[in-house]
């Protein structure tokens, strides 16, 4: 092989490692967020009312 073949191929592999970690943070931090609106008390309170509003709604 050429010294180019493997030079490229060390690049597309740092490339593709690059974007999966970049893929995971966002994912990571797109998780805390949603965690931190769940557990937060305006998250509680809009956890309830949906809550309450299916319930409702599933009576009528």
């Amino acid at each position: 092989m050429k010294t180019t073949t493997i030079l490229l191929i060390i690049l597309a592999t740092i490339v593709l490692f690059s974007a999966i970690g970049l893929v995971l943070s966002i994912v990571g931090a797109i998780t805390g967020l949603v965690w931190r609106f769940i557990f937060s008390p305006l998250g509680v309170i809009a956890l309830i009312i949906l809550v309450v509003y299916l319930l409702k709604n599933r009576k009528s």
